[in-house]
């Protein structure tokens, strides 16, 4: 770092990349500026990590330069099978050992074959006093077993569950009016004990359990109302069910994702959704929320966006231990939406898929046009339905990827 920056506490800075991964150099706003290259200090851990805030990088003023990102390509047959849909699908989850997808004009679940559908009572209604940051869109989730499946409204107010297997619905739920449209529906299913149950916002700042067979809700308040500042957004449930993740923000306004252990309530009859020992802020990114988000492992848990926020942002993962808050490593590369398979980390852009190893941060496969939503955990695929183009049937994609080291 530059001299002026040695020995000072969460001084405003620079950070100039090296090109050697994330690596960087520091610099006061006057050395970023200056005509000739300052002369820089080597300095002990403790001087790095009072200037950047343990690492937080609140102070950050910009980026300057480019990360660099490691690549080991390894060999992988690329052949993504192609299957031609109607132009009415919204979206698809992996349900049971099969796909289940959610189409519109009726709104209905259907097989990808079309072989048996289910009409859905729902509406992907603008909530009142939409600002129209995010218009609302319809969504599936699926239970792991194929039993139930939700359909709600991302950037809207409204959702209800449906048995499968009955074809009725068993929970019809609203989480508020209160800056939806900012956020997905706060909504996962997930095993808690060999119990499923289902979990979804309720209100703007509150997400309960529920029974997806009787919809009977398994967290109920002694209090209808609390003061948690804290808008939620999409919900991720770790692959053992253990713990939920969201992706929120607060007032002024920042993003604040989350997380919390979900198997105390069965355990231990506690529900950590607003406060508890196991409840975790794991970053704060001003103006930065509805990023990519996934789960690594049963307790690791990988977020897009590098920087203090939106507009100090670098692409690639912070990755975090949310038994205990803690960030475990982050490296640059991916953007997007993010998938997991247990082995690799996935990143979804616009150009296609990338895969990454999450323990060295290497890119280890290319799909360029391929741009998965989900992975199925029973099947081992990635699947998507390209999008809508005049004169472009529409067709479900999916690749299955090979098996490597494990996260």
């Amino acid at each position: 770092m530059c001299a002026h920056l040695a020995g000072r506490e969460e001084a405003p800075f620079y950070a100039h990349l090296t090109g050697n991964g994330l690596e960087f150099d520091l610099r006061c706003p006057d050395c970023d500026t200056a005509t000739t290259p300052p002369e820089l200090l080597t300095v002990c851990e403790g001087c790095v990590s009072r200037v950047t805030a343990d690492g937080t990088l609140d102070e950050l003023l910009g980026w300057r330069g480019e990360p660099g990102v490691a690549e080991r390509l390894e060999p992988a047959d690329l052949t993504v099978r192609d299957e031609p849909v109607r132009d009415d699908v919204l979206d698809l989850a992996p349900c049971g050992s099969d796909w289940l997808l959610l189409r519109e004009n009726p709104v209905r679940l259907s097989t990808v074959d079309g072989s048996r559908e289910i009409e859905v009572p729902v509406a992907f209604d603008e909530p009142p006093g939409f600002r129209g940051q995010h218009a609302p869109r319809g969504a599936l989730h699926a239970s792991r077993s194929g039993r139930f499946a939700a359909v709600v409204t991302d950037h809207g107010q409204r959702g209800v569950v449906v048995n499968l297997h009955t074809a009725k619905v068993t929970l019809s739920m609203d989480r508020g009016t209160a800056h939806v449209e900012q956020t997905s529906f706060p909504l996962a299913f997930l095993e808690i004990g060999g119990r499923e149950v289902v979990a979804h916002g309720t209100d703007w700042n509150r997400v309960d359990l529920s029974d997806p067979e009787t919809g009977e809700p398994l967290t109920p308040r002694e209090h209808e109302r609390h003061h948690l500042d804290y808008f939620y957004g999409a919900l991720r449930a770790s692959p053992d069910g253990r713990w939920l993740a969201s992706d929120g923000w607060a007032w002024s306004p920042a993003g604040l994702p989350c997380s919390w252990n979900a198997e105390r309530w069965l355990t231990e009859n506690v529900w950590e959704s607003e406060d508890g020992p196991t409840r975790r802020w794991l970053c704060q990114r001003w103006y930065h929320w509805n990023t990519g988000m996934c789960w690594l492992g049963d307790h690791t848990l990988a977020i897009t966006g590098i920087g203090p926020d939106d507009e100090i942002m670098i692409d690639g993962v912070r990755i975090f231990d949310v038994s205990t808050g803690a960030e475990v490593r982050r490296f640059a590369g991916p953007r997007g939406r993010l998938l997991s398979d247990g082995h690799r980390l996935y990143s979804v852009d616009e150009s296609g898929s990338t895969a990454w190893d999450p323990l060295t941060g290497e890119k280890t496969l290319v799909l360029d046009g391929f741009h998965p939503s989900r992975w199925h955990p029973e099947t081992g695929e990635l699947a998507g339905v390209t999008p809508c183009r005049a004169g472009s049937p529409r067709s479900f994609r999916r690749w299955r990827p090979p098996r490597s080291s494990s996260c």
